[in-house]
């Protein structure tokens, strides 16, 4: 199975801009949800994952590029 990352669109699919640290909260809950219900049940089944730009991802755009602090990135993802 290959998962996709979540993105920044709306229920109406329309771009909606957020700050970092709310895409930063947004996409961590997101992860959560994926988890939960795509990645552990197919590891469970004995299913190989593959998921691309998962943390890095938010490393850069919304640490770097988005300026927040790596201490609170790492929060998020502790």
């Amino acid at each position: 199975m290959k998962t996709t990352p979540p993105t920044n669109y709306c229920a109406l699919n329309t771009l909606v801009a957020y700050g970092a640290f709310a895409e930063a909260l947004m996409f961590q809950a997101a992860r959560i949800d994926h988890l939960d219900n795509r990645i552990r049940p197919a590891l469970g089944r004995g299913a190989w994952v593959i998921c691309d730009r998962f943390i890095d991802s938010t490393r850069v755009y919304q640490g770097t590029l988005g300026e927040i602090a790596k201490d609170k990135l790492a929060a998020l993802e502790a």
